[in-house]
């Protein structure tokens, strides 16, 4: 169900890019959470040399930090990217409810609350060759989304187009991620219902000036694992498969340099 806040929840969560843990663009996303889900959680830190994790389980959300390269010896972490948690529906893959729930007990996220996230106009800076064929050309990509927890692959496909790179699904579960898609590209615009537009909206471009484009565009990778049993196996890239299962991690992040 849609609420006030995701009206501009996109904008709140890519204003964290680059931004150090105590920014205000974090504190007011963590704010907006709390208010759909009031109870006290405490955050789970986990520190790695080269990356911090916070985990915040109860809002279905992780940010990743890594040493920013402008700050005095790289001592700064800032937000690189944010990983977005669904668990609808439930048993996503195959073993029945009670692997299910042995799943959910393990990592104890929960779905990420606010819907729907809505992408406005995204390009994709992935080109593809021309190549003749028999079959007709596939609709060119929206753009435009509006992103729930029933959101199939192939409704991100036919608004994102086809990914820059894809992978994963090889092994059975529990043997890597299952298939993922990810998308580099520029967001041109970021609706939002209502005039009213949150103070860190204007926020969102601080994380690398050189990567806005000549529109006044936001650079970001867009990445989806899928979740259920056709995210995995030979077929898990046929259009019944992987397209029709639904989105188990969104990745906002930073695009590579």
């Amino acid at each position: 169900m849609a609420s006030e806040s995701s009206d501009h929840i996109l904008s709140l969560l890519l204003a964290v890019l680059g931004q150090a843990e105590e920014s205000s663009a974090v504190n007011q996303l963590l704010s907006i959470l709390k208010g759909e889900r009031p109870d006290e959680v405490p955050v789970e830190r986990k520190v790695y040399p080269n990356i911090t994790y916070l985990n915040h389980h109860a809002f279905g959300i992780s940010l990743q930090l890594e040493s920013s390269p402008s700050s005095a010896k790289g001592s700064e972490q800032v937000i690189t990217a944010i990983d977005l948690y669904n668990h609808a529906p439930k048993a996503f893959e195959t073993g029945g409810p009670a692997e299910a729930s042995k799943r959910e007990k393990k990592h104890e996220y929960v779905s990420f609350p606010i819907y729907p996230i809505r992408i406005g106009t995204f390009i994709s800076s992935t080109t593809t060759d021309v190549k003749t064929s028999d079959k007709a050309p596939p609709p060119p990509p929206t753009g435009s989304l509006n992103i729930t927890r029933s959101t199939s692959g192939s409704e991100f496909v036919q608004a994102l187009g086809e990914p820059s790179r894809k992978g994963g699904g090889e092994g059975p579960i529990g043997r890597g991620p299952a298939a993922w898609m990810e998308w580099t590209g520029t967001l041109q615009s970021l609706p939002t219902a209502s005039s009213s537009v949150p103070d860190t909206l204007s926020e969102r471009q601080h994380y690398d000036p050189e990567a806005q484009d000549t529109f006044g565009g936001m650079a970001v990778q867009i990445m989806v694992e899928l979740g259920g049993p056709g995210a995995r196996g030979p077929r898990r890239w046929e259009a019944d498969s992987a397209g029709q299962s639904v989105w188990k991690v969104l990745t906002f992040a930073v695009p590579s340099p």
